[in-house]
């Protein structure tokens, strides 16, 4: 019996936007883990490098829509959220929340190295955001001491 893991990530390649996001999710689905999960797909590649706050909420918005209908029918076993930082942080934030509202545990994959920047507030509501998260997974050992 195959685990349901739900994953919030860039699958899109098409967009002409490349990055790490992009990377790392396509080599998890093309991991052999893949062969022991169903994977069940919200992909947040952005469209372009300059969107504005409006086309962003409105792509959240869809997103949690979708996300919403997965938690009620889908019921998946677990999440795998990635997140870069600013406005993907704080939106796939309140993904986790929701999740978490659900039953569903979730593994928060922090990928935006621009959250280093924030004051000493925002790391502030940036380490409490990540609390509903069931795991942090980060890129590495240096991120275990600033989270």
């Amino acid at each position: 019996m195959s685990l349901k893991i739900g994953f919030i990530g860039a699958f899109n390649e098409n967009l002409g936007v490349s990055g790490g996001q992009i990377t790392a999710s396509l080599n998890i689905l093309n991991s052999n883990i893949s062969s022991f999960v169903d994977w069940v797909l919200i992909d947040s590649t952005q469209n372009s490098l300059d969107r504005s706050f409006i086309s962003r909420s409105i792509s959240s918005f869809k997103r949690f829509v979708l996300l919403f209908k997965i938690l009620v029918r889908n019921k998946p076993d677990a999440f795998l959220i990635f997140s870069a930082s600013g406005f993907s942080f704080f939106e796939k934030s309140f993904a986790v929340l929701l999740c978490r509202v659900f039953g569903v545990p979730v593994i928060f994959a922090l990928r935006g190295s621009g959250i280093k920047r924030y004051g000493v507030f925002m790391r502030f509501v940036v380490a409490l955001l990540c609390v509903p998260a069931s795991r942090i997974a980060l890129q590495s050992e240096y991120w275990v001491g600033f989270y």
